[in-house]
């Protein structure tokens, strides 16, 4: 599996985002950053479990 993120596409930004909960303010290429880190880190999960470790 590769680890990495490829964020080559993203220079300056099309979009701003707040966050919900402390108000930054963050691009588009943060925003997809943190999408594939949350959809891995489930992915990982789940075959963890798939598995029966812990």
């Amino acid at each position: 599996m590769n680890n990495s993120i490829d964020l080559s596409g993203f220079y300056g930004t099309e979009k701003y985002y707040r966050h919900a909960l402390t108000s930054s303010v963050y691009t588009d290429g943060v925003q997809y950053f943190a999408e594939q880190a949350r959809w891995r880190a489930a992915r990982r999960a789940g075959l963890r479990c798939r598995r029966g470790d812990s």
